[in-house]
């Protein structure tokens, strides 16, 4: 089994299109996928702080798991500016 975990930084009040732009579309490619197991999507709320302390944006998570790599995925951003940035990794469980 190995994990695909996707996050994003998600732009200035935009938490709700981020989200559904990640339940709609980037989880439902991924049910497409052979090879796909199980996903969840997780969110962290923005946090407006003093400058001194920073403030941290929010940002939506999607964990999916697979039986086995399935080969490149179209994890492209949608274009309406909701999420700043992206990444994504692949993880392996260990015994």
């Amino acid at each position: 089994m190995v994990v695909r975990f996707w996050e994003a930084r998600v732009a200035s009040g935009r938490l709700d299109d981020a989200v559904r732009w990640t339940n709609e579309t980037l989880h439902a490619r991924a049910r497409e996928r052979t090879g796909y197991v199980s996903g969840e999507v997780f969110v962290s709320d923005e946090v407006v702080a003093t400058p001194a302390d920073g403030a941290q944006p929010a940002r939506v998570v999607l964990l999916t798991r697979w039986a086995g790599e399935p080969g490149d995925l179209d994890e492209t951003p949608p274009g309406d500016a909701s999420i700043d940035r992206a990444h994504g990794w692949w993880f392996r469980a260990v015994p």
